[in-house]
């Protein structure tokens, strides 16, 4: 279980989304994107976990789910591998949050790959301006983008993006966080190894512990070096 994104339920306690990997790479220290799937979890105290369901069984990672402002609908963005290599961002538009625990989507669209053919992924819902409808929508994520270099697949880089209408996608590189990540030692690998920036006190809180899963049944653990990802944002290498 790893990727923990929980938000508050209404009905009381916490859901949360994450990736779990699968398959005979499963044990391995760096299975590869499509041996990963995404599901959701209920929680009472953020400590004991609960799967409800499976929401992508293939290819998914880094999960992110948000309530809409003002609707009863919920957004899910995560990392999608592509059948012939390289991963995207997918979102999908869930009318309750009854539909996101039976997995029955009313809307998805996979976003075009702008600045690099290699991976687009570990998206991250900034803002939502429903506007009344979908169709008049303006979602804000941030995302990362997989540089390209002469020999291959080059660091990651941030990027933010504007989905409008849950049609139209357009996105501009993010220069003042690239400029930092450059003259950053931890930053010249993937982000996917970064703990994503916490949207909220919950957020926070499960970032900062670590995992151990067994069955459907988990248990988060407090880290032995959670002062190092307070001061860096990475997750120690025995979390």
């Amino acid at each position: 279980m790893g990727a923990m994104d929980p938000i508050p339920d209404p009905a009381g306690g916490y859901v949360g989304v994450y990736h779990t990997p699968f398959g005979p790479s499963a044990g391995g220290r760096r299975a590869p994107a499509a041996d990963f799937r995404i599901s959701i979890a209920r929680s009472s105290d953020l400590i004991h976990w609960t799967r409800v369901r499976v929401l992508d069984a293939v290819g998914a990672t880094m999960p992110t789910l948000r309530a809409i402002p003002g609707n009863p609908g919920y957004l899910l963005a995560y990392e999608k591998a592509k059948a012939h290599g390289g991963d995207h961002v997918r979102v999908r538009y869930y009318r309750s949050l009854a539909d996101v625990l039976d997995d029955d989507a009313a809307a998805q669209i996979d976003l075009p790959r702008l600045f690099s053919p290699n991976s687009n992924g570990t998206p991250s819902l900034s803002s939502i301006r429903w506007n009344g409808s979908l169709e008049k929508s303006v979602i804000d994520i941030s995302f990362h983008y997989e540089t390209v270099t002469r020999t291959g697949a080059g660091p990651d880089r941030e990027a933010l993006g504007t989905l409008s209408g849950f049609r139209r996608w357009t996105a501009t590189k993010n220069d003042n966080q690239n400029d930092a990540s450059a003259i950053d030692e931890h930053a010249t690998g993937h982000i996917r190894d970064i703990v994503r920036q916490p949207h909220s006190s919950t957020r926070a809180r499960a970032n900062r512990l670590g995992q151990r899963s067994r069955h459907n049944h988990v248990h988060l653990q407090l880290p032995r070096d959670v002062q190092r990802i307070r001061r860096t944002g990475l997750l120690p290498d025995n979390a």
